[in-house]
């Protein structure tokens, strides 16, 4: 069986040799030009059943990652809720330290920085105001007719429909 590759090889090949065909193997060209195109168009019928196929398993695989993940939360959760009881406890009966056959357990402070609040309006020396690029304002420009050297339109992609 050709590949579609080959096929639209052939098809490229057989129009380049319509123009220099003779009148009276106009019938033979359609033939075989029908030919090609018939193969070709199974081929882009298969193709599109294998991308159906995989769509589906795209889904099902989202699906999945979803459910994992919420298995997951669901099992931290728990391990949090049994940190915080660990913690609790220890704590009702004052024991920082608790030393057994196979762990330590200690209540330690937090690490990093010392938590904060902000309560009411900042003011404007303690505000970090980062530049952004307004890149509507660049396509605009461009699109009505200004150049620049750092910034330019790029061409339109295409992609395929299938229906």
């Amino acid at each position: 069986m050709d590949t579609l590759y080959s096929l639209t090889d052939d098809l490229r090949q057989l129009i380049d040799l319509a123009p220099s065909i003779d009148p009276e193997d106009a019938q033979c060209f359609l033939d075989t030009l029908e030919g090609v195109l018939g193969a070709r168009d199974d081929k882009l019928d298969g193709y599109a059943a294998v991308i159906d196929t995989l769509k589906s398993q795209v889904e099902l695989l989202d699906h999945e990652e979803v459910r994992i993940a919420n298995r997951k939360k669901a099992v931290e959760n728990r391990i949090k809720l049994m940190k915080e009881r660990m913690l609790e406890s220890m704590q009702t009966t004052n024991q920082t330290k608790i030393q057994t056959d196979l762990h330590t357990f200690a209540i330690q402070k937090n690490g990093s920085k010392v938590p904060l609040t902000i309560t009411g309006t900042v003011p404007d020396d303690f505000i970090k105001m980062e530049p952004k690029t307004d890149t509507e304002k660049i396509r605009t420009a461009l699109e009505n007719g200004e150049t620049f050297d750092w910034a330019h339109l790029e061409e339109r992609g295409v992609h395929l429909a299938i229906r």
